[in-house]
């Protein structure tokens, strides 16, 4: 796409049009037609002169023409538009393909293959061909000159390419798919053996979590077991409840009122529980037993044990820890 006048766009202004667009080339946009052919190595076109017959290509509703270019002719097809009050031209890749002549074309008058002033605009059409309709680009066959489509070497190559072209695709798409189909098989194959793994692993934790939960009942059994013939504290009540209260005409209570004011002498007690809990008393009994078994002095002390924050249910009511992980 290139703009009729000069344009901001471009940093040089010398007549020869400003390039807004430029295909895949995108280097090339901001940069004038003299600027472009000498990049390309065209040294034989005059940029201006080939603006300007853009420029009027594009005027004149033809759309196609030809002019020389090193040794042949090129053909391209422009159009005008306006934008914002400003005039540019769209002008396409330069034709390859075999067809029929441009109805506007250029010829060097002094066949000096140099695109410059001595070029005419003609009507580019053969003897057997006519531009007769108004905004024609190609040439028509004149009726009674018209030849057989088979004839034309273009279409036998396209003929041969379409031959070719055909099974090449249809091996192409078999190929394809033979390629996806064993890429799903694959992908099959390696998810059935996550599964068959997954399900063992599965297996293996329902065996590990019924040991677990016969272990489980082991212990308790045993605990149990242990805590019927294991002596209870004698200040111990037939309570089954595991928080006891110890009321002001226990002896207990002063019991412990006077151990605490060994400590704080100015203390009260506002309320005493006493925690009767067997499995833990069981547990604590045991590893007593097991020192003084071996001849170790136990050296059993009473302490005082704060619980900060923390509920004191989940001390009282655990079952093998107590104060010792609290």
């Amino acid at each position: 796409v290139f703009s009729f006048d000069s344009h901001h766009l471009c940093a040089t202004s010398d007549g020869s049009g400003c390039a807004m667009a430029y295909g895949p080339n995108r280097k090339y946009v901001g940069l004038t037609w003299n600027e472009i052919l000498e990049l390309e190595g065209a040294l034989t076109i005059q940029g201006a002169l080939l603006h300007q017959n853009l420029i009027d290509a594009s005027n004149s509703g033809t759309g196609v023409f030809e002019y020389p270019y090193s040794g042949t002719n090129k053909r391209a097809w422009v159009a005008s538009f306006k934008n914002n009050s400003e005039s540019y031209y769209v002008v396409s890749d330069y034709l390859t393909a075999e067809s029929n002549p441009a109805c506007l074309a250029f010829t060097d008058k002094n066949n000096d293959d140099f695109y410059d002033d001595d070029m005419d605009v003609v009507v580019g059409c053969p003897s057997d061909m006519s531009c007769t309709e108004e905004d024609q680009s190609f040439c028509e066959l004149i009726p009674g000159h018209l030849a057989s489509i088979t004839d034309h070497p273009a279409f036998i190559a396209v003929l041969v390419l379409l031959l070719f072209s055909i099974p090449l695709a249809t091996y192409l798409v078999w190929r394809q798919k033979k390629k996806g189909r064993e890429k799903l098989r694959q992908q099959m194959t390696e998810m059935q053996k996550k599964m068959e793994a997954m399900k063992n692993i599965d297996s293996d934790l329902v065996d590990v979590n019924k040991v677990v939960e016969e272990a489980k009942k082991r212990r308790a059994s045993l605990i149990a077991k242990r805590a019927a013939l294991q002596e209870t504290p004698p200040t111990w009540s037939d309570s089954l409840e595991t928080l006891v209260t110890v009321s002001p005409e226990d002896e207990e209570y002063w019991s412990v009122l006077d151990k605490m004011r060994l400590s704080i002498p100015n203390v009260y007690i506002s309320k005493l529980w006493r925690v009767q809990n067997s499995s833990l008393w069981s547990y604590y009994s045991f590893h007593k037993d097991r020192l003084e078994m071996n001849n170790i002095p136990s050296n059993e002390r009473r302490v005082w044990h704060g619980t900060s924050g923390l509920d004191p249910v989940h001390i009282y009511n655990d079952q093998m820890d107590g104060f010792m992980m609290q």
